[in-house]
């Protein structure tokens, strides 16, 4: 999709949408810098040590490959949970991002109802809920 439609732009918050482009096209660089080539190179490697294991002892190498789908389904696993812990994470790294623009949008008619400290509550949440998903990731 090439496009985005303006009922995109009205349903999200301005934070969400700003984060998605951020953090979207830093971790799509990132793929292609080290994910597409770091994983050639690991393949080469895994393919390389095996043929090292196999050479040097035939039953090293039929337990490495049997035990190796257990290690697949495992990382998939962990995977997964990563996955979700980003997913959590950036969408409170929207809220905060949304939040600032906000807060400064009508700083004035937060002073006026004296809620400073709400404001600065809701900010230390959005911070907090975004380093509880990345210690989750972690």
């Amino acid at each position: 999709m090439n496009t985005i439609t303006t009922g995109y732009l009205t349903n999200h918050e301005s934070g969400a949408i700003a984060s998605v482009f951020v953090n979207d096209a830093d971790t799509i660089n990132r793929l292609y810098n080290e994910g597409v080539v770091g994983m050639i190179a690991d393949l080469f490697q895994l393919i390389g040590l095996l043929f090292v294991v196999f050479n040097r002892s035939i039953g090293l190498g039929f337990i490495i490959l049997i035990v190796m789908p257990l290690i697949l389904v495992m990382t998939r696993h962990f995977q997964k949970a990563y996955l979700a812990s980003q997913k959590q994470n950036r969408a409170a790294i929207a809220k905060v991002n949304h939040h600032i623009p906000e807060t400064l949008r009508v700083l004035s008619m937060i002073h006026i109802f004296e809620k400073e400290d709400y404001m600065e509550d809701k900010y230390d949440q959005y911070i907090e809920e975004s380093y509880r998903a990345q210690n989750k990731s972690n």
